[in-house]
């Protein structure tokens, strides 16, 4: 038995963010519907969550929110790399 892979079928994605048409995903905006108004009205906020669930997916996807309309732009970087080869214990404060 065979099975045939469709090129339009969706995916389970098990690591780095979530690609609309490409995996099975749920609305990221509707998961923090604060956040953009947050954004908006500058205040900082915090993303605190487990691996694998969604955080980067939602960064991008708010990204990609504030910045449809044309009047503002946003930013998103990640700064893991970076901090990962770090030794923190010679940083001065």
């Amino acid at each position: 038995m065979t099975t045939e892979y469709k090129k339009n079928s969706l995916e389970f994605n098990i690591s780095g963010p979530c690609r609309p048409g490409k995996h099975y995903m749920i609305d990221p905006l509707a998961r923090l519907p604060i956040a953009k108004r947050l954004c908006l009205t500058e205040k900082y906020f915090v993303i605190h969550a487990p691996r694998q669930s969604g955080k980067t997916t939602t960064l991008e996807a708010l990204v990609d929110e504030i910045n449809g309309n044309g009047q503002h732009y946003a930013i998103y970087c990640s700064l893991e790399e970076v901090v990962s080869g770090v030794d923190m214990t010679a940083c001065t404060y």
